[in-house]
């Protein structure tokens, strides 16, 4: 139960600060602060201060998908079990994603907000429970065009100025892979880019004056993503 409003302040913050998903509020705005700062410290070409918030978003983001993750299957273990069903959690992936960036020198287009899955704890707050209710839907799917257009498009051209390597595309795509088939907002970004895609590239809606290797190498392409991520593209 969240603490009495009749309480004394001290006592309600002291009860409040005992539950998890006060924690993992705090790392949801750590995440959302510290990318606002990121980018504006980068507009004003103050790398030094800009990489602080660089990284601090991604502590919020790893404490926030901590919680979630230790809430679920508590602490970590090297039991088979264990291991199989973390591996088909979507909160993992993205633990393990924020980990990966952090270790890395900035990449813009990777501090995007990361909006974690709501866990179910108790002793929830009315006021951070009507945050979350009421942004939730929205930021996931910024999130999802974040992860696979802006990223992906950062990834390839940090690898063409050879600032990071070729395997983390590889290791990323993986990941999109992952999250087409666990998250619906990842799911539908695709379907939605396939269809505007579709549209621009394919007869009979395309422009007559795309030269047919472009056409051509379109189809190409979307057959390998298909492949990749193992689904099955509609023939047009």
């Amino acid at each position: 139960m969240p603490p009495s409003p009749k309480q004394p302040l001290g006592l309600r913050i002291k009860e409040l600060v005992q539950h998890f998903q006060f924690f993992w509020w705090i790392g949801h705005c750590t995440v959302v602060i510290s990318t606002v700062a990121y980018f504006v410290n980068f507009v004003l070409w103050r790398s030094e201060e800009a990489a602080w918030w660089y990284y601090w978003a991604y502590r919020g983001a790893i404490l926030s998908y901590g919680i979630v993750v230790y809430k679920s299957y508590g602490l970590p273990s090297w039991d088979w079990d264990y291991i199989r069903s973390i591996n088909r959690d979507e909160n993992i992936f993205y633990l393990a994603l924020a980990l990966v960036w952090h270790s890395y020198p900035p990449i813009i287009a990777a501090s995007g907000p990361r909006a974690g899955t709501k866990p179910a704890l108790s002793g929830l707050s009315k006021s951070i429970q009507t945050w979350v209710n009421t942004y939730y839907e929205g930021a996931m799917r910024i999130v999802s065009f974040t992860e696979v257009v802006v990223i992906t498009a950062s990834l390839i051209w940090n690898i063409i100025l050879l600032q990071v390597p070729l395997y983390t595309l590889l290791i990323y795509g993986f990941f999109l892979r992952i999250r087409y088939h666990m998250n619906q907002y990842t799911k539908r970004t695709f379907s939605d880019l396939g269809q505007r895609f579709d549209t621009w590239l394919l007869p009979p809606s395309a422009d007559p004056r795309i030269p047919p290797y472009v056409t051509k190498a379109y189809r190409h392409a979307k057959t390998a993503v298909a492949w990749f991520g193992q689904v099955h593209p509609v023939r047009r």
